[in-house]
């Protein structure tokens, strides 16, 4: 559907099964998300409506948001293995 701000979503009740948006600012979820209150995304987070029980009744589900990965080996600290280094690994 497009890109909204977060505070200009329309309510989820209006919204069709399958509409997406990419939200333009950081925000916190409420009740209307699959995963309840509380959770706090950055802006560029993607929603879809869903059918959250099959019966109708619809909710936001956040499909994207920013993963953090600082905490993983970067390329730059990685060490060359040798190939007797290997060997005793696989052995």
């Amino acid at each position: 559907k497009g890109s909204s701000a977060f505070a200009s979503l329309p309510a989820v009740s209006s919204a069709t099964v399958g509409d997406v948006y990419n939200i333009t600012d950081a925000f916190t979820t409420t009740a209307d998300f699959i995963e309840g209150a509380g959770g706090s995304y950055t802006a560029g987070t993607n929603i879809v409506c869903v059918d959250s029980d099959g019966a109708g009744t619809k909710k936001w589900d956040v499909l994207a948001g920013f993963v953090n990965l600082s905490g993983y080996v970067q390329a730059s600290e990685m060490v060359a293995i040798t190939p007797t280094e290997i060997n005793e690994i696989c052995v």
